[in-house]
This record gives structure tokens, C-alpha cells and sequence, in this order.
């Protein structure tokens, strides 16, 4: 009998050759389709069965062994990518929050930048041209009698 043009005696040479690891993939397959085949019934190749059977089970349990890995590994990747982004836009978030000027003119929120900026340096001129003119004493004075009408 034949089965994909090879002799059963043929076929216990492939299944010698399997045996010592010298067989391609093609013959491998070939070997594994020719066991399952009516050829191949009977005690006489249960053991290349047996070892086909393991080496196959073999293989898929590592394959998904190595899915599973895989898959874990591109979970946790995943995971601290999430976190870094959720930690990069609060750290933007925070940070464009506080980076915004804020006067109180009068009694009055100011947030326009251009107002709360030409206040602040109209504020400088006055405290530089009443620094330069007055005592450090007459200047302290200024300030206390500031804060005590705050009080009142």
C-alpha cells in the first residue's frame, strides 16, 4: 500500500529519521497525516503516534503559553501607559491652572494678563519713586497706617 506515494517501509524510514530529529516540517506533516490515515492502523505505529501526539500537544500549550505571556505583557504596557498619560495631563492640568494672573484692584478680581501686569508695574514705579524720596521709617509708617485702616 501507499499513502502520498510512499511505501509503508518507506514511511518507517521517515519515522526513523523523525526519531533521530533529521525530518523537515513538510515530512513532519506528512508523517502526522500518514498516522491518522487507514495505512497506518494497527499496534505497529503506536508509538510514533503517541510521541506525534505529545510533541503536538507540546507545541499548542506553548503556543498559548506564549499568547498568554503576550498577552500580559501588552496588558501591563497598556496599563503603565494609561497611568503615565493620567499623570502627564494632571501634571498639564495643575500647571495651566496656576499659571494665571490674579489682582484684586479695588476690591474687584482682576484675571486679564495685560491689567493685572500694567498694575503691577504702575505698583513698582510708585513703591521705587517712594522709596527713593522718603525714609525707610516714613515708609513702614505708610504701610502700618495701611494695614490699620484694614482693620477698622
Amino acid at each position: 500500500m501507499k499513502f502520498e506515494g510512499r511505501t509503508v517501509n518507506e514511511w518507517r524510514k521517515v519515522i526513523g529519521r523523525y526519531f533521530d530529529a533529521q525530518t523537515t516540517d513538510e515530512e513532519e506533516s506528512a508523517l502526522k497525516r500518514f498516522l491518522v490515515s487507514p495505512e497506518a492502523a494497527g499496534r505497529e505505529f503506536d508509538e510514533a503516534r503517541a510521541v506525534l501526539g505529545f510533541t503536538t500537544v507540546g507545541r499548542r500549550l506553548c503556543h498559548a503559553r506564549r499568547r498568554t505571556a503576550l498577552r500580559r505583557r501588552i496588558a501591563g504596557y497598556s496599563a503603565a501607559a494609561s497611568v503615565a498619560l493620567v499623570i502627564a495631563f494632571s501634571g498639564w492640568a495643575v500647571y495651566s491652572g496656576r499659571n494665571q494672573c490674579v489682582a484684586y484692584i479695588n476690591g474687584v478680581k482682576c484675571t486679564d494678563e495685560d491689567v493685572v501686569m500694567a498694575e503691577m508695574r504702575r505698583s513698582m514705579r510708585e513703591m521705587g519713586a517712594t522709596a527713593s524720596s522718603a525714609d525707610i521709617g516714613a515708609t513702614l509708617g505708610d504701610m502700618f497706617e495701611t494695614m490699620d485702616e484694614f482693620k477698622e
